[in-house]
Parts: structure tokens; C-alpha cells; sequence
């Protein structure tokens, strides 16, 4: 995949992004199967921070192609990077097992100038441009064995297994030492001579560990009716350690630990076809200790 395009009626702005997704799968015929997938995503991008505003409505007097940054210093360039490897085998017609394994990476550094202070009077906008490098990493696991019996004209499929993951998320801020100079309002020029030196503005290392263990049965009551229900126990715990631009720290830690559940009922008028009605619970812990 290939894309490159610019942004209509806006100067400079442009976006460009090339990737690709192979995948490879063995012994599709037999009872053991590998299956190898990999996503690469690269963007560079020339970002667009909009049009200045005053009490938060544009300025009429702006034209909509103006851009108010430093057509040599902003960039967004981005990396997505996914491997996955996934390994199934049938134990059995009763009995399979399925583990999944993926790694992540997203890398992002950017250099973005939003237009500020914007005064009509004097003809004038603030723009001081601030770096952004950050990188989230992904390792993940998922193992699960299902099983088929009966109960008597009852007919189960039970899936239960488990999952453990660590995340990482790193990143880090930069103001310009020296602040750029004003542009003007209504003309700006994007080719400014301005060349700063970066400072540190604060960084932030949070990493997140992931343990879950769940089950779940269908069970087929007939040719048109299913019943299912299952629970899911999750363990969520955060590390975090903040780091001011004056240098102080701050590091937290929280633990998240809840059970949920779902249960559903489950009409087939046809075989393609169903009506249900399902109740559950979920939540969504947070990855901001505090």
C-alpha cells in the first residue's frame, strides 16, 4: 500500500504513509497449524494545526490556505509494526487448543507549531513549535483449549484459557530554548529562518501488566435455541513515573482486579440468521495511577 497526498486549500500541509501485511499460514490440511502475520505502517507526514482563532471563532479576515508553521522543521513521522504468530492444533474432534502470540511496536516523533495569540490589530500570531518523541510496545499471549461434549441431548462447547501481556509507553517532551518569532496573520510565511535548540519539557514511562482467565459455554438446545454464559478475571497493574521539566519526580502504582461476566439467549429461525438477547458486565481500568 502507497498513499501520498496533499491537503485541499491548505499550504505545505501533506500526508505520505506506505505499508504492507504479508501472511503465512502451514498445514492448513492437518491437524497442527502455523499461522505467521506481520503489518508494517511508515508515515511521514507534514502536519496541519488549523486556522488561528480569537474567543474561539475563526478570524474572517484569515484565508483558509494560510499554514503557520515551519516548513522545515514540522514533521509527524510514525512506525506500526505487528507481529503476530499463531499456532492451533486438534487434539482431537472434541478437543483443540489455540495459542496466539503478538508483539507491537508504534514509534511517533513529531514537530508540530499551533498558532496562538492570533491579534488582528497588530497583524500578528505566535508560534513556537514543541517535540513530541514516544514509543508504545505491545507483548501478548493467548492460550485457550476448547472442548465439545454432551449432557445428555444438551450439546456444550466450552472455551477456557488465559492471557498475559505487558504494555510500555514511553515519551518525551521538547520546548525550543530560543521562542520563534511572530508571523504575520494574514500572510505568513512558512520559509522563516529558524533554527532552535530542543530542551526537555518533562517525560512520562508508564508500563502495564495484563493476567486474565476466562471461560465461556454454548450450549445448543436443539436445532434453534442456544444458551450461552461465561466469566472473565482480570488483574491490571500500572506503573507510572512522571518526570517535570524541573526535574521532579513522580512515580505511582495502582492495581485493578474485577470479575465479569456475560450470559445470553440465543434464537436461530434459520441457519444464517439469529435474534438474541445477551447481559453482561465489563470494565475498563485506567493506565493513569492516581
Amino acid at each position: 500500500m502507497y498513499h501520498d497526498a496533499e491537503v485541499e486549500g491548505r499550504d505545505q500541509a501533506e500526508n505520505s504513509r506506505w505499508g504492507f501485511a504479508p501472511t503465512l499460514a502451514l498445514g492448513l490440511d492437518s491437524s497442527t497449524r502455523l499461522i505467521l502475520g506481520y503489518y508494517h505502517l511508515e508515515q511521514d507526514n507534514v502536519p496541519d494545526y488549523g486556522l488561528p482563532t480569537t474567543q474561539g471563532r475563526l478570524l474572517v479576515e484569515v484565508d483558509r490556505s494560510n499554514w503557520y508553521g515551519f516548513a522545515h522543521l514540522n514533521r509527524e513521522e510514525s512506525l506500526a509494526s505487528i507481529g503476530t504468530m499463531r499456532v492451533e492444533h486438534d487434539v482431537n474432534d472434541a478437543l483443540s487448543v489455540r495459542s496466539q502470540f503478538r508483539y507491537a511496536e508504534n514509534d511517533l516523533w513529531s514537530v508540530v507549531t499551533p498558532p496562538r495569540n492570533a491579534d488582528p490589530l497588530t497583524d500578528t500570531v505566535s508560534r513556537n513549535p514543541n517535540v513530541r518523541d514516544s514509543i508504545n510496545t505491545l507483548a501478548i499471549n493467548q492460550t485457550d483449549v476448547t472442548l465439545a461434549f454432551d449432557t445428555g441431548a444438551w450439546q456444550h462447547t466450552v472455551v477456557t484459557g488465559f492471557e498475559v501481556s505487558r504494555e510500555l509507553y514511553r515519551t518525551r517532551a521538547y520546548l525550543p530554548a530560543v521562542p520563534a518569532p511572530a508571523d504575520s496573520l494574514s500572510n505568513p510565511d512558512p520559509h522563516t529562518p529558524y533554527a532552535p535548540a530542543f530542551v526537555g519539557n518533562g517525560s512520562t514511562d508508564n508500563t502495564g501488566d495484563t493476567l486474565a482467565a476466562y471461560a465461556f459455554d454454548t450450549i445448543r438446545l436443539g436445532g434453534h435455541w442456544q444458551v450461552t454464559g461465561g466469566v472473565r478475571w482480570d488483574r491490571f497493574d500500572v506503573s507510572s513515573e512522571s518526570v517535570s521539566a524541573l526535574g521532579v519526580s513522580t512515580v505511582l502504582d495502582t492495581r485493578d482486579t474485577m470479575t465479569s461476566w456475560r450470559a445470553g439467549l440465543v434464537y436461530k429461525p434459520r441457519e444464517n440468521g439469529s435474534i438474541y438477547l445477551v447481559s453482561g458486565t465489563s470494565f475498563n481500568p485506567s493506565a493513569k495511577p492516581g
